[in-house]
């Protein structure tokens, strides 16, 4: 989260700290083989009805519900964004459209590990949703006339966790399973389906249903939206018997029993509602995805959508790395649009287990071609890296408001970066700002991320050019996300500066602070400087 002292807005996005912890491989589970509320119109989320498993005595250890914060402050059905199925570790997996509703930054939340909704709070763990990524090819729902709606495409996502959860991951179908399946095959699902036509009101209890598989084929002969039914996608139902496909549980898993242990084929993305005809399920086919899901439950955490809010026709974008795998790994290359360029890749250098980095990039709206009327405009890029298992980061920038063409505030001259070695939670740190821009400005006003704020500002109203003044920011690590146990973790703020010929800029500044901290620390050097006790040269001395 981000803040700015004046009403202005900010060309610069900052990183939100990540929190580390052990990173579980994930590999042997494959056996070898928008940024805005949830609505969905005309084609339905699939989920399921049937039988309760409580009444069948049945288990799915790895079931998750998944809930957005911002709806409600309580776990209620309202909250309820979709089911996901937990891969061990920090990650859960689930179907894109339901991952594009989610935010990073520890918003929106999940259950792991939870059968029966009536016992939230005893039954399963609650975690913070840390980042959600999805294939670089996701396309959400298109509508195509008043009575149909192309289903969305590459239907899948992985939710990173705000640390690693316990209990039984699930198992992954490999491909040559899901190659060999024939019609009729018996396939299982189960969700919490909404149970009302109108608002919420999901099934408590985790329900299950049996049905049969469904060449491909055979889906696709129904027509209407059936006939977008591709590769990546697996069918199940039976038009006999209308049961397995209802509203509201987008990202149910659809199991397979394998020679006695039931492996995941599938995720459930779309279909009629229940109790309609031709009420086959479609469901994402996971194989087809198995080295995405490596890459993307690789350890390797950033955040994949960047959100801007600036008016500015320049800015510079943050993106933030953290390694949680056992691999180290640098940002080698870039694979840019026009107007995109990197203003600092401090991830150059190789990155070691649970450290972190960042990449800046500078974008030129108007040379990207996005038209300065147009709101929620967006650019991708990708970043190279060495790691064995994500050599590619693929990187949405999405800029929520307009700009003026005419603009000519220019971001990006020079980066201020200060290392603090305090073992304190909060602690004062002293940014020096030198004027190597060639002309006198003055610093108009700061950007600043959460637990951040400005304890004394020292720059003149005017910098001459070749001199240098001095900000004191004050931070509480605790508020601004970062983990007591946590080395090499980074907070982000920037300078807003007006400059005496050529207009205004931006000094982006990194603190970086290379020790942990004490959460029961009870230090504070929160005092205004007018309030401090000792003397100017005792407080010079206590800085950082």
């Amino acid at each position: 989260m981000k803040k700015c002292i004046s009403a202005a807005l900010a060309g610069l996005t900052l990183p939100v700290s990540l929190i580390s912890v052990a990173q579980t491989d994930l590999t042997s589970l494959i056996n070898t083989t928008p940024l805005a509320p949830y609505t969905v119109s005309q084609v339905s989320d699939a989920g399921v009805q049937t039988t309760d498993t409580a009444q069948n005595e049945l288990k799915w250890p790895f079931m998750a519900a998944v809930y957005h914060k911002y709806r409600r402050y309580d776990d209620t059905d309202a909250s309820r964004a979709c089911s996901a199925t937990f891969l061990g570790g920090r990650y859960l997996m689930t179907s894109g459209r339901c991952g594009a509703t989610l935010s990073d930054g520890l918003e929106d939340y999940a259950i792991v590990g939870i059968n029966d909704l009536n016992h939230v709070g005893s039954e399963g763990q609650k975690v913070a949703i840390r980042h959600v990524y999805l294939p670089d090819n996701y396309q959400a729902v298109t509508p195509l006339s008043d009575s149909f709606a192309k289903p969305s495409l590459h239907d899948i996502a992985i939710i990173e966790l705000e640390y690693e959860a316990s209990g039984t991951p699930v198992k992954l179908a490999p491909e040559t399973l899901a190659d060999a399946l024939i019609s009729g095959d018996v396939m299982t699902v189960m969700g919490w389906k909404n149970a009302s036509d109108q608002g919420f009101t999901y099934s408590k209890s985790l329900n299950q249903s049996e049905l049969p598989y469904v060449d491909r084929s055979t889906c696709q002969n129904l027509g209407g939206n059936y006939i977008y039914v591709g590769d990546d996608a697996v069918c199940a139902g039976d038009i006999a018997d209308v049961k397995g496909a209802c509203t509201g549980d987008s990202g149910s898993p659809l199991m397979i029993n394998h020679d006695g242990t039931f492996k995941q084929v599938g995720i459930a993305s779309w279909g009629n509602e229940c109790s309609q005809a031709d009420p086959y399920g479609v469901y994402t086919s996971i194989a087809k995805y198995s080295d995405w899901i490596k890459a993307r439950t690789s350890g390797v955490s950033y955040v994949q959508q960047n959100v801007s809010v600036t008016v500015n026709k320049k800015a510079l974008v943050t993106i933030p790395v953290k390694n949680y795998s056992d691999k180290a790994f640098a940002i080698t290359g870039f694979e840019l649009p026009e107007g995109v360029t990197i203003f600092d890749n401090q991830c150059a250098d190789e990155v070691a287990q649970f450290k972190s980095c960042s990449v800046v990039a500078r974008v030129d709206r108007e040379k990207a071609g996005l038209n300065p009327e147009d709101y929620d405009t967006e650019l991708k890029l990708k970043m190279q890296t060495s790691h064995p298992e994500a050599s590619e980061l693929p990187v949405t920038i999405h800029f929520n408001n307009n700009y003026d063409k005419e603009d000519t505030f220019e971001p990006g001259m020079y980066l201020l970066k200060k290392t603090s070695v305090s073992a304190n939670k909060i602690t004062l740190v002293k940014v020096q700002v030198p004027n190597h821009t060639g002309e006198a400005f003055s610093i108009s006003d700061f950007e600043l991320a959460d637990g951040v704020t400005i304890y004394d500002n020292r720059c003149p109203d005017v910098l001459a050019e070749n001199d240098t003044c001095s900000v004191i920011v004050r931070v509480d690590r605790e508020k601004a996300g970062m983990n007591p146990e946590d080395y090499d973790t980074e907070v982000n703020l920037s300078l807003y500066i007006r400059m005496s010929q050529s207009g205004d800029s931006v000094l982006p500044a990194i603190i970086h602070f290379s020790g942990s901290y004490q959460s029961d620390d009870t230090y504070d050097p929160g005092m205004s400087p007018s309030e401090f006790p000792g003397t100017p040269e005792d407080l010079e001395n206590g800085l950082d």
